[in-house]
């Protein structure tokens, strides 16, 4: 692409951004979390754009291999960083989506939106 370079990943995958509380491959603040996802990466002068869709695994160990995507839940957006100064910028846009989400006696399809 030019001067610019272009990643594309597909597959399962773990993946971390900024301090990695909200994304993170770490141990300490969520539980780790597998996606089968479709990510794009965008890099330029220091700058990087990141596109993605996934959908987590459930972890199963009734046999070897057997994980698989959960269709009813939906993580997706765009990740920003760019040079600022001695330090990165970083700005983000997730979107969450679960079908038919329990919280405690109701139950009903759960959308968020999150920006930072």
């Amino acid at each position: 692409l030019g001067p610019a370079q272009a990643t594309l990943r597909v597959g399962r995958q773990e993946w971390g951004f900024d301090a990695q509380r909200y994304v993170t491959v770490r141990n300490g603040p969520n539980l780790r979390q597998s996606f089968d996802a479709l990510r794009l990466d965008l890099d330029h002068a220091g700058m990087r754009l990141t596109g993605f869709a996934s959908w987590p695994v459930r972890n199963q160990d009734r046999t070897a291999f057997d994980d698989a995507s959960d269709r009813a839940i939906r993580f997706h957006g765009f990740h920003a960083e760019a040079p600022a100064g001695a330090m990165r910028a970083s700005a983000y846009l997730y979107g969450y989506e679960r079908d038919v989400a329990r919280f405690g006696g109701s139950r009903g399809d759960e959308r968020r939106i999150v920006l930072g």
